[in-house]
């Protein structure tokens, strides 16, 4: 592709649409009409006819021209074959370069290379300094390198992407996913969503992206059975990169496995090897097979019941240690029962697989619903621990999405009595009660009390007591907000919603049982694991082996929360006695490419009490608020988090 520049390669394709209309064409077509087809005009298209690229392609001979009639080529199936090979094999994009950005567009190339990609190449397509080129070369190197692959540089020949085939293909999932941009974000009737159109039109052409819908199609007519959207829409991917990195001469490092083999999914993959080889003219070695039949593995059935009593009990565990976690009864919704077993099962076969799963709501969903995620972080143990496995940060963040749709159904939501208190007039106390209520499903304003009324107000008549004023009330289950409702508003009725229920008031020496806090200055990530691990070992609140799970758990799964938070748990097995340690950096510490300035681990087992409980609810919601999470950050003792939790009890933040 080096040799095409970019007026070029817009030239080169419109050329190569040309040859496969003509080809696929069984009658004459007018000039006028492939001008339409094409998007060019009519004198364009006799340009193309003269050009010499493209009777590289058909011969002059090929060609009829018979007036009043058009154009038509006479060609036999093998030399159309031929003709579409090459073309292929030429491996132009049907997208112009300039919908990638330069980042995007280098990282591309680099995947459909087969040979090295040269500087001159990129200097005369991006049209930046050789200072900006590598700057952008650098980005590339670091980014890449997050996928186990390395960007190499040969004097005189240019750049070229090395590493295990497996992670390079997760490498191009990653940014075909997250990296070609989308204009139109239209509604459309299709199962295949905007992204993916987009992305299936910058890599192949109408003729070829139907062909690889087929296949699709062809897998689940030979399942048997539908694949969830997402899933469908992954499948698609995975195929379409297997396809464009077998046609350049890239081949799965998989090796010869007796247990796939004996899969049902392996005849799948047989079938789809046999198809993908006659719609798409290439070889699909055996090894291809073993990758196929771990992508069908992955995929979600919807309608998938599992029938082991075993895993069964424990979804139902999850559930129970969820809605207490979240103080949210979520232990009789079917609809969330179902849901989760239809997730799981290939969610798992992905961990053990190690197919790659992208998350594109996993940062809004930590950052957001910060409560939900600790929760199923801390709760998904058992599950873990009977299929061998760690969920990462993105199979995490999907099962959160199971548990907020749940949260928010209405059986599940409980209504709650409020009263509103507002001294600023009709307009303002009319502005409130539509905003909270059309924000809130669970908030039901019953009466609004004036400066004159405040009298005959009575608490105990009301779930929830909403403050607007600047009078100073001592009310328990009060929320004080501005009278122009602000996002910081906002998060504290979220919050007063998800703790509504608090246990009896638990003093200071209580908490002192389950409570650390430290001020300290730590080098690094790992630093900070191994002296906090050593410290609850000589302690008695974990085991000698607790460390090691906490650093299996964190190779597999991100640790980083949110608002400058890391949360870590080991398992359970390893926890002789429940605590949550808080420490507060001196100086904040690189995380996962996040700036960290307070860590928090949570050692918790089965044991737990309501105390405990409580406690880890008041840190859940900390670390889900800016403001209160701002707060931890300022605590320079344990007081101070006393202090900060029973405010957060009594609901004064």
């Amino acid at each position: 592709m080096g040799k095409y520049g970019v007026l070029n390669m817009r030239r080169m394709k419109k050329i190569h649409e040309l040859v496969q209309h003509l080809i696929n064409q069984k009658d004459y077509v007018t000039a006028n009409n492939l001008a339409k087809i094409i998007d060019v005009s009519p004198r364009t298209i006799y340009n193309y006819l003269e050009s010499t690229d493209f009777s590289n392609l058909i011969h002059h001979n090929e060609i009829e021209k018979t007036p009043n009639l058009g154009i038509k080529v006479s060609l036999s199936n093998n030399r159309k074959l031929s003709i579409l090979a090459k073309i292929k094999k030429m491996s132009i994009l049907p997208i112009a370069n300039n919908n990638y950005d330069d980042f995007t567009f280098i990282m591309i190339h680099l995947f459909l290379s087969q040979d090295y990609l040269t500087y001159s190449f990129i200097e005369e397509n991006i049209y930046k300094s050789p200072s900006s080129i590598h700057n952008i070369i650098q980005e590339i190197e670091i980014f890449v390198s997050k996928f186990s692959c390395e960007l190499v540089y040969l004097r005189n020949q240019g750049f070229k992407l090395i590493g295990p085939e497996q992670d390079i293909r997760s490498l191009f999932l990653f940014t075909v996913t997250n990296y070609i941009s989308v204009e139109n974000q239209i509604t459309q009737d299709s199962r295949i969503s905007t992204r993916n159109e987009t992305i299936l039109d910058s890599f192949f052409f109408p003729d070829e992206k139907a062909s690889l819908i087929q296949l699709a199609e062809l897998s689940e007519a030979a399942m048997n059975n539908n694949i969830c959207e997402n899933d469908y829409n992954l499948l698609l991917l995975y195929l379409m990169i297997i396809i464009i990195r077998i046609r350049n001469g890239f081949i799965s490092g998989e090796e010869e496995n007796k247990q796939i083999e004996e899969s049902i999914e392996f005849q799948y993959a047989v079938l789809l090897k046999f198809h993908i080889e006659n719609k798409f003219d290439i070889n699909v070695p055996k090894n291809e097979l073993y990758y196929l039949t771990r992508i069908l593995m992955s995929t979600r059935k919807q309608v998938n019941v599992i029938a082991y009593s075993k895993e069964n009990k424990v979804i139902s565990q999850f559930i129970l240690l969820v809605s207490k976690r979240l103080n949210i009864d979520l232990t009789n919704d079917q609809e969330l029962t179902r849901n989760l077993h239809t997730h799981l099962r290939p969610a798992i076969n992905r961990m053990k697989q190690g197919i790659p799963f992208s998350n594109p709501l996993l940062d809004h969903i930590k950052n957001d619903y910060t409560e939900v995620y600790l929760s199923v972080l801390i709760a998904i143990d058992d599950l873990e621990k009977m299929e061998n496995i760690y969920f990462d940060s993105n199979e995490i963040g999907y099962i959160c999405l199971h548990i907020i749709a749940a949260i928010n159904r209405p059986e599940n939501i409980n209504s709650l009595k409020t009263a509103l208190i507002c001294k600023e007039g009709l307009s303002i106390e009319q502005f409130l009660k539509n905003i909270i209520e059309s924000y809130f499903k669970e908030i039901e304003i019953i009466k609004v009390y004036r400066t004159n009324s405040l009298a005959e107000l009575d608490f105990q008549n009301y779930n929830l007591i909403i403050n607007s004023s600047q009078f100073n009330l001592d009310i328990p289950n009060m929320v004080s907000i501005t009278p122009s409702f602000t996002d910081e508003d906002f998060s504290k009725l979220k919050h007063f919603i998800t703790f509504t229920k608090i246990e009896n008031e638990v003093n200071k020496n209580y908490l002192q049982k389950f409570l650390l806090f430290f001020q300290k200055e730590i080098p690094s990530q790992d630093d900070f694991i191994k002296k906090s691990c050593s410290y609850l070992f000589s302690n008695r609140f974990v085991t000698e082996l607790f460390a090691e799970t906490v650093f299996k758990r964190q190779k597999q799964s991100s640790t980083y929360i949110a608002r400058g938070i890391a949360v870590l748990h080991g398992s359970k097995e390893e926890v002789i006695q429940p605590a949550v340690m808080i420490v507060n950096l001196k100086k904040e510490i690189d995380w996962e490419g996040y700036k960290v300035k307070t860590a928090i681990f949570i050692i918790s087992n089965d044991t737990n009490s309501s105390v405990f409980s409580q406690l880890l609810r008041q840190i859940m919601r900390i670390a889900s608020s800016d403001q209160l999470t701002n707060r931890l950050h300022t605590c320079k003792n344990v007081d101070d988090v006393y202090d900060l939790l029973e405010e957060v009890k009594l609901n004064k933040i």
